[in-house]
C-alpha cells in the first residue's frame, strides 16, 4: 500500500505540541526567517519519531506561512525598494492554530483515540521507509542463478565468517529487533546458517542471497549509526564482493 503524503499528519501533530509557540521571531523580519523558524519548530516537534519522520519541512512551512497571510494573521510592512517585512505575534499565531485545527479530521480523531494515534501513523511511514530501503538493497543485486556455485579462498571465507559472527554476537545483546524477540532469534539463526555455508569448499550463491540479503538490508536501515548497522553493512559488502560479484 502506498501511503499518502506525510505532511498533513506532521502539521496536525505539530499544532498539538507546544513547539509552535516557542522562539517566535521578534518584530518585522523577512519571509525566509519565518519560514525557516516554522520548519525548525516542526522538525523539533517530530524528533522523537526518528529520521524517517524527523526531517526539514520547508515546503510545509512555506505553505503554513502562506495560509497565515491569507487568513490575516500576519502583519505586513511593504517598502517600494526593500520589499516586504512580516510580523507574527503569539496572539495571532494562537488564532491561526485554532482556525487550522477546527476543521482538521486528524485532530478530531486524535481527541477521540488519544496520543498513540500519531505513534501509529508515523510508525506506518517508518515501516514503509524501512521496506523501501530493503527493496533498494535487493534491487541493486541481481538474483544469482539457483545452480551457481562460488569457490572462496581461505581469506575470503574467514572475513565473511568472522563478520557474521560479530553481527550475531551484537544481535544477541539486543532485547529484540523492531520489538520482535522472535525476529532477533531468527536473524541469529540465519547468520549461523550463513556461516555454515561459507565453511564448505564451495558456496551456492543463491542460498547466500536468500539467507542474508533481506535480513542485512533491514538491519542496515534499522541500526544506522550503530555497531549492528555497521557490521551488517560490512557483511553485505563482503558477500557482494566475494560471492555475488564473482
Amino acid at each position: 500500500m502506498t501511503l499518502p503524503p506525510i505532511e498533513p499528519y506532521v502539521e496536525s501533530f505539530f499544532w498539538q505540541t507546544s513547539s509552535w509557540k516557542k522562539d517566535i521571531p521578534a518584530g518585522y523580519v523577512r519571509r525566509t526567517a519565518i519560514v525557516e523558524w516554522i520548519s525548525e519548530r516542526i522538525t523539533v516537534s517530530v524528533e522523537r519519531f526518528g529520521p524517517e519522520v524527523c526531517r526539514p519541512y520547508l515546503g510545509l512551512a512555506s505553505d503554513i506561512f502562506d495560509r497565515m497571510i491569507e487568513s490575516g494573521n500576519v502583519a505586513i510592512q511593504h517598502h517600494p525598494v526593500a520589499g516586504e517585512y512580516y510580523c507574527v505575534d503569539s496572539e495571532k499565531l494562537t488564532k491561526f492554530r485554532a482556525q487550522t485545527l477546527q476543521n482538521d479530521e486528524t485532530t478530531k480523531q486524535y481527541q477521540t483515540v488519544g496520543a498513540h494515534l500519531f505513534d501509529d501513523i508515523f510508525g506506518a511511514y517508518s515501516r514503509e521507509s524501512d521496506l523501501s530501503a530493503i527493496e533498494n538493497v535487493e534491487s541493486s543485486l541481481k538474483i544469482p542463478a539457483s545452480d551457481r556455485v562460488v569457490h572462496l579462498n581461505d581469506n575470503e571465507r574467514k572475513a565473511i565468517d568472522e563478520t557474521a559472527q560479530q553481527l550475531a554476537s551484537s544481535l544477541k545483546k539486543e532485547n529484540s529487533v523492531d520489538g520482535d524477540v522472535d525476529l532477533r532469534d531468527r536473524f541469529v539463526a540465519q547468520l549461523a546458517a550463513a556461516r555454515e555455508l561459507v565453511r564448505a569448499d564451495s558456496v551456492r550463491a543463491y542460498l547466500m542471497y536468500e539467507t542474508l540479503v533481506r535480513m542485512l538490508g533491514m538491519l542496515i536501515q534499522k541500526y544506522q549509526g550503530h555497531v549492528i548497522g555497521a557490521a551488517a553493512q560490512k557483511l553485505l559488502d563482503l558477500v557482494i564482493q566475494h560471492i555475488f560479484g564473482k
